[in-house]
C-alpha cells in the first residue's frame, strides 16, 4: 500500500490481498545458492535466485537490475512484459 505503488496500480487492499494470496497459493519455494552481487545489493537474493535457475525472468521497474540482466536470465520492466503478454510491438517506445 506504499503510495507511489498505488498510484501506479490503482488498486484497492481488498484487490491487492487477492492478488498475494492467489500469487501464494501458486507460488514454488525456491533456495538460491551463493552467487555474484546484484547490481544493486538490496536485491542479491533476486539475483541469486536467477543464477541458480537458468530461463529465469525478473520483472521490475529497478533500473540497476533492468540495466545488467545476468547472462542465463532475463530482467524486463512491467510494461515490457504487459506489452508482451498482449501482443504488442513495443519498440515504437
Amino acid at each position: 500500500m506504499r503510495p507511489k505503488l498505488t498510484k501506479l496500480h490503482g488498486l484497492e487492499e481488498v484487490a491487492i490481498d487477492r492478488l498475494l494470496a492467489e500469487l501464494t497459493a501458486n507460488a514454488m519455494w525456491r533456495e538460491p545458492h551463493n552467487a555474484p552481487p546484484a547490481p544493486d545489493r538490496g536485491d542479491d537474493h533476486l539475483w541469486a535466485l536467477l543464477d541458480a535457475y537458468s530461463g529465469s525472468l525478473l520483472i521490475t521497474g529497478d533500473r540497476l537490475l533492468l540495466d545488467k540482466s545476468p547472462e542465463k536470465s532475463s530482467v524486463i520492466s512491467p510494461k515490457a512484459f504487459v506489452d508482451g503478454f498482449l501482443g504488442r510491438d513495443n519498440s515504437a517506445g
